[in-house]
């Protein structure tokens, strides 16, 4: 049976590999711990630096595996939007020396509320990020603090906060942010900000 699943995911991986090897695009194929187990040793990872795993389901023990493979050695992107993570997925990713080399984190449309928010943001492994998305988590204002008063994020251009809850006091400790003036980009939308966020953003250097 192991031998089964084992060759199946072989073909899965083959047909899902961009052909110079750099890319591995899993979205929506049920993918979980038991796949992500069977990929561990699979050689021909070792060149993936872009890695697409939205709509699985992931939680728990797939993030886990995840976050201790060593499979990637060349991994800079990683998709994890449409999952089930929340605070302790989170925690995992942020715990892990194998995702130092990360300069793009999807997260969107997960459960990640301000404890996940701070540990990603307190994270000695995501100092490469430029790029953090995570929209549509409840990170609220708190989390947004979180982010705001990071110095782990030294290189990051682009900050996606999209429908996260975070209202006047999450814009302003974020326009106040010393951490932050590297940002080239920076999405509030459906953040409930009024003019006293607003007004802040605005006048933020």
């Amino acid at each position: 049976m192991e031998d089964v699943a084992k060759s199946k995911i072989d073909q899965l991986v083959r047909s899902q590999l961009s052909q110079d090897g750099k890319l591995l695009d899993l979205e929506d194929k049920e993918i979980g711990p038991e796949e992500l187990k069977l990929m561990a040793d699979m050689e021909e990872l070792a060149t993936v630096q872009q890695l697409y795993l939205s709509h699985n389901f992931l939680a728990g023990e797939a993030i886990e595996i995840l976050a201790q493979s060593k499979a990637f050695p060349k991994l800079n992107s990683l998709y994890l939007n449409h999952n089930n993570l929340g605070d302790n997925e989170a925690e995992l990713l942020a715990e892990s020396p194998n995702l130092q080399n990360l300069k793009c984190l999807m997260l969107e449309a997960n459960n990640i509320g301000p404890d996940g928010a701070r540990a990603l943001a307190a994270s000695t492994n995501l100092e490469a990020l430029e790029i953090l998305f995570l929209d549509s988590n409840p990170i609220g204002p708190e989390g947004a603090e979180a982010i705001g008063q990071s110095d782990q994020l030294p290189g990051l251009r682009a900050l996606h906060l999209d429908s996260t809850g975070l209202g006047d006091k999450g814009a302003v400790s974020l326009a106040n942010s010393p951490n932050l003036a590297s940002l080239t980009k920076l999405y509030l939308c459906s953040d409930g900000i009024g003019n006293k966020g607003a007004i802040a953003l605005a006048s933020s250097p």
